[in-house]
């Protein structure tokens, strides 16, 4: 599969906004952060379905999962490392990398994700699984805050799902395809 450049350069300018962002978190509270907390990570998730292949063989998606597993257990290891040598507090579930810190959730939400999609695709429309992701999202916006425990990010992970599958929709729905390409990429790297 080759690179697209488009694809690219949305990425590029995404992960400077993120690090903009983070420059100024201190400042949570102004317009700019907010702005760039607002959409950041929906549009990153949209990629990531948008990204996603249907037509992924099991063998391929399992090795897939083990690799992501492996970076997220070594990340979340040297994350919680790293934060006991700095003497910040690591609760037992954060060792046993049940509740993922700072963007390791996004690690165990595509595998999530992915797997959902494999499973689901041969037997649901795309428009149906979109559908179900926003009725999940909406079902689990009613769980009080104090009951979620970020246990394994499921939480977030429904909560974003429809980004996902619209992604995911996006891509794999010819009709949306041919209208994408119509417009020119303002935000290609190859014009900066």
């Amino acid at each position: 599969m080759h690179r697209d450049a488009n694809i690219d350069g949305l990425k590029f300018l995404l992960i400077f906004l993120v690090v903009l962002g983070h420059i100024n978190e201190p400042n949570y509270s102004a317009l700019p952060t907010r702005l760039i907390y607002s959409f950041h990570m929906p549009v990153f998730i949209f990629l990531s379905g948008y990204l996603t292949s249907v037509h992924t063989d099991l063998k391929k998606l399992l090795m897939w999962t083990l690799k992501l597993g492996c970076i997220y257990l070594l990340a979340g290891t040297s994350l919680n490392l790293l934060s006991w040598a700095t003497d910040r507090p690591v609760s037992t579930a954060q060792w046993l990398l049940l509740k993922p810190q700072f963007a390791m959730w996004y690690l165990l939400a595509l595998i999530y994700w992915r797997w959902a999609i494999y499973l689901l695709h041969d037997n649901i429309s795309t428009e149906r699984i979109f559908a179900g992701s926003i009725c999940l999202a909406l079902l689990i916006g009613f769980i009080p805050a104090s009951i979620d425990t970020g246990l394994l990010a499921i939480h977030r992970t429904i909560t974003f799902l429809p980004c996902f599958t619209l992604g995911y929709w996006f891509r794999h729905e010819q009709r949306f395809v041919n209208v994408l390409s119509k417009i020119p990429p303002p935000y290609s790297y190859q014009q900066l």
